[in-house]
């Protein structure tokens, strides 16, 4: 189902993590570890998007979008088994996904990290766009937590992260240097038709949700440059309130979208279910970016 392959450092590296970290810093890399995940992404890429700088936060948008797409497809190809599956010495810390922790379906393949990738989707185009010294100091803090707590953890080889940053960090240079040549329409465009290759081997849920959010995040900066005009939010409350309707937005429709389908089919591996997911992602991400913000001219507060 899965193949079985690692360096002898690697394994020699995980062990050692786990047999001379404290509690504390497992703590501390449980926590940097959410950095990645998707409810912290949408805050962070929210926050920017609604209330900074809407450009930049759609050009977030599309890194991310772009990156989850391309990951899937060597994880497919590789199908490495994690570590601690393999490896009875290493420990899984805290696991990929929810379910049985030894289950190759629920919790995926390791090669590569998926949160590697993430993070340089995002927090290195954040270093180099805002030459804060706070906010660059953040960003190398969250990137090397994430690599080191997913190693850590036991749930990535040290090559399965090395791969991620490295695929993040190629995909966002690529794209902004080939939308700077040719036109952003044309690169989204010629990469999802390539990307269509990964309907006919890709199994796994990431692949699809990642093409979904393409189509929706290219629908979304289109649609906001024509009947969207932005405005950044007045204050912390306003600011709150963008975020917190963001965010509910995108959970209430995440239920709503899946209502019509059993628990049973949305977890099945079958193509309908993926064009579901495909679908819904595309629709979540529309709507959150293109339309909710049309909402915010009946969110203002007065200037504090």
């Amino acid at each position: 189902m899965g193949n079985i392959f690692s360096f002898p450092w690697e394994d020699e590296l995980i062990i050692f993590l786990q047999n001379h970290l404290g509690d504390f810093a497992y703590k501390y890399l449980q926590f940097m570890t959410n950095f990645s995940d998707e409810i912290v992404l949408i805050c962070i890429v929210g926050y920017i998007t609604w209330c900074y700088d809407r450009k930049f936060g759609m050009r977030l948008i599309m890194y991310i979008s772009l990156s989850a797409t391309v990951f899937p497809l060597f994880k497919n190809v590789v199908k490495r088994i994690r570590p601690y599956m393999v490896n009875s010495d290493i420990k899984c810390i805290k696991q990929a996904y929810d379910g049985d922790p030894n289950s190759i379906s629920q919790q995926g393949f390791s090669f590569p990290s998926g949160h590697a990738v993430n993070a340089t989707a995002v927090y290195v185009p954040l270093y180099k766009k805002y030459a804060y010294p706070v906010i660059r100091i953040l960003s190398v803090i969250i990137i090397v937590s994430v690599a080191v707590s997913r190693i850590a953890l036991g749930v990535h080889y040290p090559t399965d992260v090395l791969a991620g940053l490295l695929i993040g960090l190629v995909v966002t240079t690529s794209y902004d240097k080939l939308s700077a040549r040719y036109g952003e329409n044309r690169c989204v465009i010629a990469f999802l038709l390539i990307a269509l290759l990964g309907f006919l081997y890709c199994k796994s849920d990431d692949f699809y949700s990642g093409y979904g959010m393409i189509i929706g995040s290219f629908l979304a900066i289109k649609f906001a440059e024509k009947y969207v005009e932005f405005e950044p939010s007045h204050g912390i409350l306003e600011t709150i309130a963008r975020v917190a309707g963001g965010l509910l937005v995108f959970v209430v429709m995440n239920k709503i979208l899946k209502m019509p389908f059993s628990d049973e089919f949305l977890s099945s591996p079958t193509l309908a279910q993926y064009i579901v997911r495909c679908i819904r992602y595309a629709m979540l991400i529309f709507v959150d970016l293109g339309l909710y913000p049309i909402c915010f001219k009946y969110l203002k507060f007065k200037k504090q």
